[in-house]
């Protein structure tokens, strides 16, 4: 405890700068990062003290968004529902990591396709006959990543960010200059170009 205040001594945060933290639940923080790791793996890994957890989870939550905004989409598996137009006889999904086709509907013959090849590496879904040529297709399917299937290296990424975001709060809530780092965000990017979305 601090002399000075009664406070648990931790990240040396100013309390007055850090009300607006304090005064939520834990739970206002945990996002979807949940979903693929548990913030008590983190602590564990790092041996973060446990004064510090609701600072920690707060950074681990803006460390998974500004993650997800470097590589262009959501990282926790979901089921996506779009439309595409068969060309040379096939169509390529826009999501990444895609695990699992759902359904394949011709809305033009009003019905499902139950006969295709996936080719998960390249996002893309062949179909014998070429009947279905030019018409357009609901594609249900799901894409993302769950516990066992979450890369490492975009887990040491998030790790990276973690640590730059909790650096720059305790900065910021301690009156200091925050410089914002583009380099080291640039970095990260090139570390983990394999899953970012590539955009024309």
């Amino acid at each position: 405890m601090s002399a000075a205040n009664g406070q648990p001594e931790g990240l040396g945060l100013e309390s007055d700068r850090t009300e607006f933290i304090l005064d939520l639940p834990l739970f206002f923080f945990a996002g979807a990062y949940m979903q693929l790791i548990e913030y008590n793996d983190i602590a564990d890994i790092l041996e973060l003290d446990a004064v510090d957890e609701k600072y920690d989870v707060f950074c681990l939550s803006a460390a998974w968004n500004d993650l997800e905004q470097l590589i262009g989409y959501c990282l926790s598996e979901r089921e996506n529902r779009e439309i595409y137009t068969v060309k040379d006889n096939r169509i390529i999904l826009d999501s990444i990591c895609i695990s699992e086709i759902i359904q394949i509907e011709d809305l033009y013959l009003k019905q499902n396709i139950t006969y295709f090849t996936v080719d998960y590496k390249n996002k893309s879904v062949y179909f014998v006959p070429c009947k279905f040529e030019e018409h357009n297709l609901l594609v249900v399917y799901k894409s993302g990543f769950n516990k066992e299937s979450f890369p490492n290296e975009l887990k040491e990424a998030l790790i990276k960010i973690f640590f730059y975001k909790k650096n720059n709060l305790r900065k910021m809530t301690n009156g200091e200059e925050v410089i914002s780092d583009s380099c080291f965000m640039e970095q990260i990017k090139t570390d983990i170009n394999f899953y970012c979305r590539k955009r024309l």
